[in-house]
């Protein structure tokens, strides 16, 4: 199959290939994969594959997602804080005459209740 005809296929059928499927398809044309890797169908399809199978096709196509080397999954984001916030909790205890005892409020607690007064406020 040459290459117009094959990005001229339904972009669900074409998405859901795999990279065997594709070079199958295309045969001896696969080396136009390369010259259309910028054509909208054909980069879509490329972010979805594992760029490990788009080696194989040996003719240089980029930009197919990697496997991290953690395990994780490579749809994950992870997210650094720009700011590391530390809090301390209060945890003093006064005893009273009645031998009831009172104590402060955890810090998290008071901020809480700060953003509440603030909310009220506006």
């Amino acid at each position: 199959m040459d290459i117009s005809t094959f990005v001229g296929l339904d972009s669900t059928v074409f998405q859901n290939l795999t990279v065997s499927e594709v070079s199958g398809l295309l045969g001896s044309n696969r080396n136009d994969l390369k010259t259309f890797e910028n054509n909208t169908v054909v980069k879509n399809w490329v972010s979805k594959q594992l760029q490990s199978e788009l080696d194989k096709l040996g003719i240089g196509v980029t930009g197919g997602r990697v496997v991290p080397t953690n395990g994780t999954d490579s749809n994950t984001t992870t997210i650094t804080p720009a700011v590391t916030m530390t809090t301390t909790t209060a945890t003093t205890i006064i005893k009273t005459t009645s031998g009831q005892s009172r104590g402060t409020y955890p810090a998290p607690l008071l901020f809480l209740f700060g953003l509440l007064f603030i909310a009220v406020q506006m």
